[in-house]
Order: structure tokens, then C-alpha cells, then sequence
């Protein structure tokens, strides 16, 4: 499935050329709105790949991190004393 892309007024667009294989030019005459359908799929394309190096740095960074003391004993205290390190906000409230 493809994000919804959406263009507004004064958004600047750009004539590109492209080539594509014989079958896939083929499938694509068939599409009324060529131009827009291929927008949609870059985007789509785009979004995947960033996500994808997001999550690719994001493990990057939680296995640095898991060698590190600090982030150990902070780890370890979170866990230890749950919701008391970060609070529930309960404790604020006139009950």
C-alpha cells in the first residue's frame, strides 16, 4: 500500500524523463494519470527506505548503547523500580 501523497497549490514539479523495460511501459499505458502514479509509487518506494535506514540506525544505536555502564545501570534501575523512575503523575493529584 502506498502513503497518500498529496500536492498543493504552488508545489513546483519537474518534467523528468525516464526509461523503463518494455513490459512495465506496457502495463503503465494503461494507467490514465501516469504522472501521479508513479508519484505515489516513489513515494511509497522513498517512504519504505527510510524506514527501513531508520530501523537499521535505531538497532545501530541500541546495540552501542548496550555496551555502554551507564546506559546498563540506568537500564537496570528503570527495570527495578518501574514506573517510580518516571512516575505515573498520580502522586500529584489531590485523591
Amino acid at each position: 500500500m502506498y502513503p497518500s501523497v498529496y500536492y498543493t497549490v504552488g508545489m513546483g514539479y519537474r518534467r523528468m524523463n525516464i526509461t523503463l523495460p518494455e513490459p512495465l511501459a506496457k502495463r503503465l499505458d494503461k494507467v490514465a494519470n501516469k504522472s501521479a502514479f508513479i508519484a505515489r509509487a516513489v513515494a511509497g518506494r522513498m517512504a519504505a527506505l527510510e524506514k527501513a535506514e531508520f530501523r537499521r540506525r535505531l538497532i545501530q544505536d541500541y546495540r552501542e548503547a548496550a555496551n555502554d555502564p551507564e546506559f546498563l545501570k540506568d537500564e537496570r534501575q528503570f527495570i527495578l523500580e518501574g514506573d517510580s523512575v518516571i512516575g505515573d503523575g498520580l502522586e500529584k493529584e489531590d485523591w
